[in-house]
């Protein structure tokens, strides 16, 4: 998908949830983690961290995958950055920012 297609939230939204059809940047097996990068035209880079969990009851579950299921984590890194954890963002935080993009 272009950026310029992603002409309202909804659609920032499930552009940000569909994360899988980007380039896997990071593999890490031995504690179940992958990272998806996007990059963006104003030299910024979109991540997504998916971590695997063992198959459980918890409320917090966000998407089961077979026996495990996944939780998502952002981040947003701009300019110098220095300390990866330092760019988490919020989904909210992510779709803003690519609105600003699309307008450049």
């Amino acid at each position: 998908m272009q950026l310029k297609e992603l002409t309202n939230n909804q659609k920032r939204k499930e552009f940000l949830e569909d994360y899988t059809g980007w380039n896997l940047w990071l593999y890490v097996p031995q504690v179940s983690e992958k990272y998806y990068l996007y990059p963006l035209p104003d030299n910024t880079m979109i991540v997504a961290k998916e971590t695997e969990h063992t198959k459980g009851n918890d409320w917090w579950k966000v998407e089961e995958r077979g026996g495990y299921y996944v939780t998502t984590e952002y981040y947003l890194l701009e300019g110098d950055w220095g300390r990866f954890a330092d760019c988490k963002k919020s989904k909210t935080q992510i779709v803003e920012h690519l609105r600003e993009v699309a307008k450049c």
